[in-house]
């Protein structure tokens, strides 16, 4: 969990994330060579049945598309660490999963591929994971900046990913964090004093 400044005007505020770190490096020479290309796109969604948090939400359960996600993907500064998540949790009124789609690396080595998952409850209950890494060769990297890049991507690409079929493999999950609720719950105070 993180404190995120200045977001959206209102001072300083929670921000739910999943800590991300990526080497590169050369398999002719193994040094390690800087990341060059970071892109990303994400989704958000409510489950369907209001009444479910992350403690009761399955695999399978009906889960409604939030308006307003990025169809393509989006150039992102090149860091070896990175942060994927959620910020402004304490507007969320409902139980929601925040879904972040990645490609990093450098087109002389490859790179990877990987999906966040953020999913939040209104008081602050969290579960962060990293899924479906998967090592990119110099010919798939290129092959998939040329795909992201094609005209027709985000209307072909829209409701999946773009590397499908993968067995849903769990790099690292939080599992259900319940020691933020307070911090949650006093942040709401201060924004609504009675």
């Amino acid at each position: 969990m993180a404190i995120k400044p200045h977001y959206g005007g209102n001072g300083a505020d929670l921000m739910n994330h999943t800590n991300v770190e990526i080497h590169l490096y050369d398999d002719k020479t193994g040094k390690e060579v800087p990341m060059t290309d970071r892109y990303f796109r994400d989704w958000a969604y409510y489950p369907t049945d209001p009444k479910k948090t992350i403690a009761t939400l399955k695999k399978g359960d009906a889960m409604t598309l939030v308006p307003g996600g990025i169809n393509h993907f989006i150039w992102e500064s090149p860091s070896t660490t990175d942060a994927p998540g959620q910020q402004n949790i304490t507007q969320d009124k409902k139980t929601y999963m925040y879904v972040q789609e990645f490609i990093a690396g450098n087109p002389k080595v490859g790179g990877y591929y990987y999906q966040a998952y953020s999913l939040l409850d209104p008081d602050g209950t969290s579960r962060n994971a990293v899924k479906n890494k998967v090592s990119l060769t110099p010919d798939d990297f290129k092959a998939l900046k040329e795909i992201i890049a094609a005209p027709n991507f985000s209307t072909e690409y829209k409701d999946r990913f773009i590397i499908s079929n993968l067995p849903d493999s769990v790099d690292s999950d939080s599992g259900i964090d319940r020691s933020v609720p307070n911090a949650v719950a006093k942040k709401k105070a201060l924004q609504n004093p009675r």
